[in-house]
């Protein structure tokens, strides 16, 4: 017999969570909320004057990418910012930018996917073949007429863009002759508001002839604490109804102990832990390690 959807087990997804339901990744994100709060609270605050363009700095598995669909979906789930604010999102990684057009070109592209999801496809059709009849000759013509036009098209909306960049070192190591060019069109145009996330600091922002040194906002992902560490867990067996993980992390203090000391409290390695937990048949915690290494050993090699 098929079960409700109440009775249905939220998806876990280790490497991408592009795979999680909106519901499913609300329902699992909580180690990350006091940033994702302070996020919404500076959106909140900010004026047509200006506003904080924003780095989000952590290495792999420290759920830069989670944090920013996480913030799309509150930006769009809440009434006041909705009505000043458009977040748009886009692939994990952007092999395609290799000029700064590309970089307009694709803000275009998750525009026309945002009207698309509001179910306005005229409109989207309308902004495709815009994008079509872009120049194609001379690079800085057409830089500056998809500008031209992703920057109309938030005036039209009455509303400011917020671009939510992931791989943000990729794209800026790409562009590197065109830094202060970008830096030169976040300054000056208050309908675009950069969110981005990298996982290594861009040498630009702290070196004193950078393009884009002391204008980013730094959030530091640091590791999880112990107690961040046991929450996330428990979240997770709460929600895939596992309760002697539950038991296992509030009863067994020194096996967790252990076992955040050794995945160093790196969220992705966390979420792993509690599948080796959730599918533990003892206490020993010698076959954790090893069922954790077996796991994430493939990641570790890429």
């Amino acid at each position: 017999m098929n079960g409700s959807a109440a009775d249905t087990i939220p998806a876990l997804a280790i490497y991408n969570p592009a795979l999680l339901k909106k519901d499913e990744l609300i329902a699992q994100f909580i180690a990350r909320k006091p940033l994702l709060d302070r996020l919404l609270d500076e959106l909140r605050r900010s004026t047509q004057g200006g506003h904080q363009h924003q780095l989000i700095v952590g290495p792999r598995g420290s759920g830069k990418t989670t944090l920013l669909r996480r913030l799309r979906f509150a930006i769009e789930d809440d009434p006041e910012l909705a009505r000043r604010w458009i977040p748009l999102v886009f692939p994990e990684e952007q092999y395609n930018v290799s000029r700064l057009s590309d970089l307009w070109v694709n803000c275009l592209d998750a525009m026309s996917d945002m009207l698309e999801r509001q179910g306005r496809d005229e409109e989207a059709d309308n902004l495709d073949q815009n994008i079509e009849k872009l120049p194609s000759g001379d690079e800085r013509v057409r830089a500056e007429a998809a500008l031209d036009l992703l920057t109309g098209l938030a005036k039209k909306e009455s509303r400011r863009l917020v671009l939510l960049f992931d791989n943000s070192d990729l794209i800026f190591d790409r562009l590197k002759d065109d830094q202060w060019s970008i830096r030169e069109v976040l300054s000056a145009d208050n309908h675009l508001l950069f969110i981005g996330a990298t996982s290594a600091p861009i040498e630009s922002t702290y070196l004193h002839e950078g393009a884009f040194y002391d204008f980013f906002k730094i959030n530091d992902l640091r590791p999880l604490t112990e107690t961040e560490a046991r929450d996330v867990i428990i979240n997770l067996a709460r929600l895939r109804r596992t309760p002697h993980v539950i038991d296992l992390v509030n009863n067994d203090f020194g096996r967790l102990r252990s076992l955040h000391i050794l995945t160093g409290g790196n969220l992705r390695t966390i979420v792993v832990l509690y599948q080796v937990l959730a599918q533990s048949s003892d206490d020993n915690i010698q076959s954790d390690l090893e069922q954790l290494l077996d796991q994430y050993t493939p990641f570790y090699k890429h």
